[in-house]
């Protein structure tokens, strides 16, 4: 038996936009312009997203890259993330969720 905490956290389309205008400079680090996107859009069946620009064009964005951005996110805004989880990134119709498996030892004994 073992004890397993799970936790996720979950950007819609509308955090995201925020988050990615709010750090340009992150952003060009995984391949994103230095501007505020203007729409996402979401392929879970590619497990990608896609960030429009209006008139620049689309660019695509692999769940690695993006998951590496939003936990760097939380990190800055102090959204707590479990230190030495297994980490996973899901992309939705609507959304991408950081999911956190922290795994604990087996309980030593009854109370």
């Amino acid at each position: 038996m073992a004890i397993i905490d799970r936790r996720e956290i979950e950007f819609d389309e509308k955090a995201l936009i925020s988050v990615i205008a709010g750090s340009l400079q992150r952003a060009q680090a995984i391949g994103l312009p230095a501007l505020r996107p203007t729409s996402i859009g979401f392929d879970p069946q590619a497990n990608t997203m896609r960030v429009e620009y209006g008139t620049q064009p689309t660019v695509s964005l692999s769940s690695a890259h993006l998951g590496a951005f939003l936990v760097s996110y939380c990190v800055r805004a102090r959204i707590p993330v479990p230190r030495g989880a297994d980490k996973n990134i899901r992309i939705q119709s609507g959304s991408v969720v950081l999911a956190f498996n922290t795994h604990f030892a087996d309980p030593l004994g009854a109370w």
